[in-house]
């Protein structure tokens, strides 16, 4: 009895882990989204200023963030589940 009380209490705990890291990868991939949104909405003005690079840049970080959450969200449950 004690031996499925505490695998379901591990379950538990790997269903709220992968829980949390897709809303976080979720969260990163909007924040992506919004920035490549902003950038082509105002894409006169972003190549008037010469901010391709600078915009370009901020792109690829929150794009990073989203990544590396989900690197996270992949490999983790499977130490678990061994």
């Amino acid at each position: 009895m004690v031996k499925y009380y505490v695998t379901s209490q591990i379950y538990f705990l790997i269903f709220q882990m992968l829980t949390s890291l897709t809303n976080k990868e979720l969260k990163a991939y909007a924040k992506a989204g919004a920035v490549a949104e902003e950038v082509l909405g105002a894409i006169r003005t972003v190549t008037a200023f010469g901010g391709q690079l600078k915009e370009c840049e901020r792109y690829v970080l929150s794009r990073h963030t989203k990544t590396r959450t989900g690197t996270r969200g992949s490999t983790r449950p499977s130490f678990g589940m061994t």
